[in-house]
């Protein structure tokens, strides 16, 4: 039920615009488009690999994002005021010091902050609900 002459890196390249415009796109939607493109059928681990191949095209792998995170930090020295908050957890292989899982980053630039209580208060009401 596999094609063997089909390669996640064809599929990958198959699907670059698809992913680009829905990260979410599902296994079984790859192996549709590849049925339907090439008329022949991929296994669920083909097309798996071949999504996430073009994913990694696209927007880096998940080492490569993590190792930019420190960066962030930069923005704190370079921008006095700035608050850089950022968390992660163990990941399940926690014995290994360089496996740890990324939660959240969260920054807010100095000049915002310092300006913030210039802003006006705004009440803002959706009616579209309301007749």
């Amino acid at each position: 039920n596999d094609h063997k002459n089909v390669t996640a890196t064809m599929i990958s390249n198959l699907l670059l615009p698809k992913i680009q415009k829905q990260v979410t796109y599902s296994v079984e939607m790859v192996q549709a488009d590849v049925k339907s493109a090439w008329s022949v059928d991929v296994s669920y681990k083909k097309a798996w690999h071949g999504r996430k191949k073009a994913i990694e095209r696209l927007y880096g792998t998940c080492e490569s994002n993590f190792a930019q995170l420190p960066q962030f930090f930069a923005a704190e020295g370079a921008n006095p005021g700035t608050v850089v908050e950022w968390e992660w957890q163990d990941g399940e292989m926690a014995h290994r010091s360089r496996d740890r899982e990324f939660k959240f980053v969260f920054w807010a630039f100095g000049p915002a902050i310092r300006t913030f209580h210039l802003c006006p208060p705004i009440i803002s009401i959706d009616g579209t609900h309301l007749r």
